[in-house]
């Protein structure tokens, strides 16, 4: 009976919801996470097909001299798809092959290597690490001798266990199930009447932490096995029953393994580590009675970890904090299928050993202090000095509600300030240091027509059409048909003149970029409206205001938050949009932006400085308009929850769904959004990156959006006045 009503308790309100919803969004992100590594049905059967006629020869070289026949027999007999996918499968099956053939050159040589090393002085010294980490090593790989092992595609399994986004959900999860529990019965006292009772405490608590553990395994069993599930239809698996030292990222466990065994030692190791971490979390939760304190404590280790875990080098010392803290321990594919040691005081002892013992005291130590200790009450007393009461105030109505509206803010401030730091060093605005083939090409052609115009420009495109009559190199046809295409708009008009369109292209193009930025930017502005009219509404005041100030009121909030849209807008683009003019284009851009095929319909008699300075003008007008639409949706939903779902729904979910229709991937999701979605998103495609869609949606069309945004306003005011 005390079970069930804890687990009443522990589901009660929107809880459940909670992890419903953090579930299907952790499956959500991981599906965009695999697109890349995502392989069609019949590239996967054709390199299952040939792996299977590969086991009938005597030897693996054997497989690998007749791989390619192999790869063409089973196109043939195999359909049309299969056929198109021929190459890309025989030149991974290469690499496998290759990689299959050179563990067992490993595995045979490994003692007379290890004894090679122990005959330098460096390695030989007695009582060193060295010496007895060769030693640990050799005999530890001793038991593959002989092993046969055969090539698999392991690609997906391997990108599963890098996607360490889980370990962030199921570290929130956890966390919230162990604090609605104990912080419940602290906040509501309960806890004080049951510990006093002779049995009852204890039984309670037992029960407590049993059932926040139960909850916390299983969350980690869907969490992780629907990213298993996921992978298995996306990606593929090896077979279950093939050993997985075949493939080359798993060839450093010390043990014979199968591809089912390492799977279920995976989730096992997932589970233990959840149960771990429950137990910890727990204890802290109960010891602190869900206090603030505990909160501030597990939010300092758990960025400590993190900033161990992706910034320590991979040295046997720094490994130890590395790998044995809250995050390290959830990095499966080095603590399970990686083989390495730590030094422990000049002693090996391997990763996976220590992570088992540290997570065993994580259990112990923590079910430990729950069960035999009682809860502390710990506060920081801050001795405050008295001030008297001003006479009267000399800030203004204004200036009030400037400070009222920024000091609830840090959230806002706290994001702005590590957007604005990743953008001016160079992380989030950074161009890409890479060129494909085709722009390079581009780049080159185009060099003796940049400039040109009318005739000069004619002679120029023969002279180059002369010059490139026949291609022999990748990336070479493609530059040239673009530079024919650009040509050919350009005959409209003769005196325009030639301009490198390149690099123009990644500063009023790139589509993706400004989804991104249109996304921060809508999160930023959800952060500075939520609870704007909260505390008015809430204590009743807003009635008070209505019958002496209230349009004053209500007028200086909206100025307040269209500055800080303003300011927002302009930190995060104008960086960008100077940057990337200066990286890619320096000059030409007096030129007129009709010059550029993007433009080519436009017009609008500016160059494409004066371009520049309109899709800046259009982004703050963008920006407005959505913070207008949050003001207005403020006042409507009240409960800060309630509004970031409903701003989440408005804003950043058509945005989401644009980014994926906007993938360069095969695949059913990115083809259905493609199709249905993107035409119907126009709008707000408009908003994030007008140059892609200016010649569906005019910059007039914006002179329609304004006004409308502004109704919005004040129906808002409407309902200020009269509600």
């Amino acid at each position: 009976m005390l079970l069930f009503h804890e687990l009443h308790k522990l589901l009660s309100g929107k809880t459940k919801w909670l992890v419903l919803a953090i579930l299907l969004v952790n499956s959500f992100v991981f599906y965009l996470y695999m697109m890349p590594y995502t392989k069609p049905v019949a590239e996967r059967q054709l390199h299952s097909q040939v792996l299977a006629r590969g086991r009938e020869y005597d030897t693996l070289q054997q497989a690998l001299d007749n791989l390619e026949a192999d790869v063409t027999a089973c196109a043939h007999w195999g359909s049309m798809e299969m056929y198109q996918y021929s190459d890309q499968v025989a030149y991974e099956l290469k690499s496998q092959y290759q990689d299959a053939i050179n563990f067992a050159a490993f595995i045979g040589g490994f003692q007379e290597r290890a004894q090679n090393m122990l005959d330098f002085p460096i390695f030989a010294r007695e009582g060193s690490f060295a010496k007895r980490n060769i030693i640990k090593t050799a005999a530890d790989f001793q038991a593959l001798e002989g092993l046969e092992v055969y090539p698999a595609d392991g690609e997906g399994l391997l990108q599963m266990q890098k996607f360490f986004i889980s370990d962030v959900f199921l570290l929130v999860l956890v966390c919230f199930l162990s604090f609605q529990l104990f912080g419940l019965d602290a906040s509501t006292g309960i806890n004080k009447i049951i510990n006093a009772t002779p049995r009852g405490g204890r039984r309670l608590l037992l029960v407590q932490v049993g059932l926040v553990g139960l909850c916390a395994v299983l969350c980690a069993f869907l969490l992780y096995g629907s990213n298993l599930l996921q992978t298995s239809l996306l990606a593929g698996l090896p077979a279950l029953s093939q050993d997985i030292h075949g493939i080359a990222a798993f060839q450093n466990i010390p043990y014979a393994c199968t591809t089912l065994q390492y799977l279920l030692t995976y989730l096992g190791w997932k589970m233990w580590y959840a149960l771990g971490l429950s137990l910890l979390v727990q204890m802290l939760a109960y010891k602190l009675q869900g206090a603030k304190l505990a909160w501030g404590i597990l939010g300092v280790a758990s960025a400590a970890s993190f900033l161990l875990w992706f910034y320590l080098p991979a040295n046997p010392i720094a490994k130890i904090f590395r790998y044995l803290n809250l995050f390290g321990l959830a990095d499966t594919a080095e603590v399970v299928g990686n083989y390495q040691n730590l030094n422990l005081f000049w002693f090996p002892v391997e990763l996976r050993t220590a992570a088992s013992v540290m997570l065993a005291a994580f259990i112990l130590v923590g079910g430990g202090l729950i069960l035999y200790t009682k809860p502390v009450s710990m506060r920081l007393a801050l001795r405050r000095q008295e001030k008297p009461m001003p006479e009267k105030s000399r800030h203004s109505l204004l200036g009030y509600e400037v400070r009222k509206t920024i000091g609830r803010q840090k959230g806002a401030i706290l994001l702005l300030a590590a957007l604005l730091y990743a953008g001016w060093a160079g992380i989030l605005y950074q161009p890409s240091p890479y060129m494909l083939p085709t722009d390079y090409y581009y780049d080159e052609m185009s060099s003796s027509l940049v400039g040109k115009s009318g005739q000069e420009l004619q002679a120029a495109m023969e002279t180059l059409q002369k010059e490139n009559e026949s291609f022999s190199i990748q990336g070479q046809a493609e530059a040239f048909f673009k530079i024919q295409q650009q040509y050919m708009l350009l005959t409209r008009d003769p005196s325009l003149p030639f301009v490198n369109a390149r690099g123009w292209d990644a500063v009023f193009a790139n589509k993706q970029k400004d989804i991104v930025l249109f996304l921060v930017f809508s999160l930023l502005a959800i952060f500075s409206v939520v609870g704007l009219f909260q505390m008015e509404y809430r204590s009743r005041m807003h009635t008070l205001i209505r019958t002496t100030r209230g349009g004053k009121v209500y007028w200086y909030k909206f100025g307040c938050v269209c500055v800080q849209s303003i300011v927002f807008t302009l930190l995060l683009h104008a960086g960008q949009l100077v940057q990337y003019a200066r990286e890619y284009a320096p000059a030409m851009g007096d030129a007129p932006a009709r010059a550029l095929p993007l433009f080519a319909s436009t017009s609008l008699p500016v160059s494409i400085y004066g371009m520049l300075a309109l899709v800046l003008v259009q982004k703050v007008l963008a920006g407005l308009c959505v913070t207008m639409l949050l003001f207005v949706l403020a006042q409507f939903l009240l409960s800060a929850s309630q509004f970031i779902i409903g701003a989440a729904v408005l804003v950043l979910l058509p945005g989401v769904l644009l980014y994926i229709a906007n993938m360069q991937y095969i695949n059913p999701l990115v083809d259905i959004l493609k199709r249905a979605v993107e035409p119907c998103l126009t709008l707000y495609y408009a908003l994030c990156s007008w140059p892609s869609v200016q010649a569906r949606v005019p910059v007039y069309g914006f002179a329609f959006l304004v006004p409308a945004a502004f109704g919005l306003v004040a129906a808002g005011y409407y309902r200020w006045q009269k509600r």
